[in-house]
């Protein structure tokens, strides 16, 4: 920069004129660095062994400004703006803010300057302005465009939808699509349509004008099948009487009011983990507690673990707090009596009561992770599901807690076989068909709907003899022993049926006779994969199966968008507009090619 006049100076580059009023240099820095920095960064690796040329310190604030440095800025030359370098490597910056959901003003943050420079001094930096007007609209324009095409090519979408607060104390919606790509993939596929800022009362009346906008910008509404949410009114309300599509209550948000809602009844358990909840509050806000702690620890000879906080809203939570006080047990004893407080600890007995508590509720646990997967089919393992936990309940110990659980999975699951969407989605799943059906007539009713789905459809030019594939093949089981608690016992009903199976015409009775006849699949393998491979010998009911097995069974999708987002909307990005929060998370969850 070169002063030119009073309070006005003008780089030496480019020739751009600035005033700087009062001796304030920062926007006369902001231009180099936004500007020219990677021309500088060119001068420092071009000028390495000329030393007279370059200062030592050309990489810092207080050099951007000396006169040694203009000739060798000027003289750098950068690729061109429409040249294919730039624009992949444009491509490439917007990618990681996307991804890494950095905040645009990185581009400008010098440390990343100094580092792209060295990387490739002919590369210049877009300016924040370039990509939130340019870059990454058009980044969007094209993905969405992308998305348009595969989704006008798919005939069954279920979405999931969730409201939620931003840090800023914002309200917005996330709707997330889910579906099988077109035939004759069985690729699961997950995208988020859209976040939406919500400035309206969240009735179910304005949420519904809110989706229908989405569901038409995306000209998919005619092609939903199911939508999942969580158990509140208003959305309960949403679906059944304004969107009038059928309607999946969120299974983990079930099991989550489920565990809540038994240990608040339970007399036992409330008084034990409110002890054992002071404990770990104590530990965590008192330094000299928390010194003590790790030295009994270590003379112990464990691991200096930290014990867990848990979250009201969060029953897991609760259950990682006892799981790790167990194992903390010995030294938070030695430290409380250390410490002068031994009246605030747990007696060995209690800490059997948490055990049990533990081994009780550990199998909800693994059914709402099992069940909040993306990439496989989770809606046909529902009924299954709670099959299991409550043949593993039956076998446990009395208690108080084991008696509130079970009666809650009865208050809310039963007549879970009264579902036809739900019981068709098991039904066709080829690790489950009949076997978990307790009730005959709602299993008539499930191959009755199926006949006629498959009757509606046109009838093959011609009937052809089908042969069998071997699709039970073992495969090497990679589970935790906590999983045989749950599904110990389905898998050994499996493993006592063995059919043989006999060549046989096309046709709906015939087709569905021979998938009852087929062996099931082994539980751990992939039913989309054996959909995929089997679909020549099933050509109708293969195609009733895309209708239903795409269906997610809870709208924990939406929901991790909701820690994304936090981190999105932070203090560092203030100022984020409601419009790029939408594109980002987007493009954060765009589907694989």
């Amino acid at each position: 920069m070169e002063k030119t006049s009073q309070g006005v100076a003008t780089c030496t580059i480019c020739k751009e004129t600035f005033n700087y009023p009062g001796g304030s240099t920062s926007n006369l820095r902001r231009h180099i660095t936004t500007k020219h920095a990677a021309s500088e960064g060119a001068s420092q690796l071009e000028t390495k062994s000329n030393k007279e040329c370059a200062p030592k310190d050309v990489a810092s604030k207080s050099t951007l400004f000396q006169p040694t440095l203009q000739s060798t800025l000027s003289r750098t030359k950068v690729y061109e703006p429409e040249s294919a370098k730039k624009k992949f490597l444009d491509d490439l910056v917007v990618n990681m803010i996307v991804k890494d959901l950095q905040p645009f003003s990185v581009v400008e943050d010098e440390g990343f300057r100094s580092l792209v420079a060295g990387l490739d001094p002919k590369y210049q930096l877009p300016s924040r302005r370039t990509i939130t007007r340019k870059l990454l609209p058009s980044k969007y324009e094209e993905q969405s465009l992308q998305l348009k095409s595969t989704l006008s090519q798919v005939d069954h979408i279920a979405i999931t939808t969730d409201l939620w607060t931003s840090r800023r104390t914002e309200s917005y919606i996330t709707v997330t699509a889910h579906y099988l790509c077109p035939s004759p993939s069985w690729e699961l596929q997950t995208a988020v349509l859209a976040t939406k800022l919500v400035t309206v009362s969240h009735t179910a009346e304005n949420i519904a004008a809110v989706l229908k906008d989405v569901f038409q910008e995306w000209d998919i509404e005619a092609k939903i099948s199911s939508i999942v949410t969580d158990n509140a009114s208003a959305m309960v309300s949403l679906v059944k009487d304004h969107m009038r599509k059928h309607h999946v209550r969120c299974f983990a948000h079930s099991l989550n009011l489920i565990v809540r809602e038994s240990i608040k009844k339970s007399e036992e358990m409330t008084p034990l983990l409110s002890k054992v909840k002071a404990i770990v509050t104590y530990f965590h806000h008192s330094v000299k507690g928390s010194e003590k702690l790790k030295s009994v620890q270590t003379t112990l000879g464990l691991g200096q673990k930290k014990l867990v906080q848990d979250v009201e809203t969060r029953w897991n939570s609760t259950l990682k707090m006892a799981q790790r006080y167990i194992e903390e047990h010995q030294a938070v004893t030695g430290a409380l009596c250390g410490l002068g407080k031994a009246e605030m600890s747990i007696t060995d007995d209690e800490v059997r009561t948490l055990e049990k508590m533990v081994n009780v509720l550990t199998p909800f646990d693994l059914a709402t992770r099992e069940m909040s997967g993306e990439k496989y089919p989770s809606l046909s393992k529902m009924l299954p599901t709670v099959r299991q936990i409550m043949e593993f309940l039956a076998t446990e110990e009395p208690s108080s807690l084991r008696d509130h659980l079970q009666a809650e999975m009865r208050r809310r699951f039963t007549g879970l076989q009264d579902n036809v969407t739900l019981c068709a989605a098991t039904f066709l799943d080829p690790r489950f068909k009949k076997l978990t059906f307790t009730d005959q007539d709602s299993l008539k009713k499930v191959e009755d709907r199926l006949k006629a789905l498959m009757n509606r459809m046109a009838p093959l030019e011609h009937e052809r003899p089908c042969s069998s594939q071997d699709i039970t093949e073992d495969i090497e089981e990679r589970e935790p022993p906590l999983k045989k608690s749950l599904w110990g016992s389905f898998d050994d009903r499996v493993d006592e049926i063995s059919k043989t199976t006999t060549p046989a015409l096309t046709g709906p009775i015939i087709e569905l006779r021979r998938y009852n006849e087929m062996g099931y699949l082994k539980r751990l393998q992939d039913p989309l994969q054996w959909w995929k491979e089997n679909q020549a010998i099933f050509p109708k009911l293969s195609a009733v199966a895309r209708q239903f097995l795409h269906i997610p069974a809870t709208s924990v999708p939406s929901e991790r968008l909701f820690s994304k987002a936090g981190e999105l909307i932070s203090v560092r990005r203030s100022c984020l507009k409601a419009t790029n929060v939408d594109k980002i998370l987007f493009l954060n969850k765009k589907p694989s090619p």
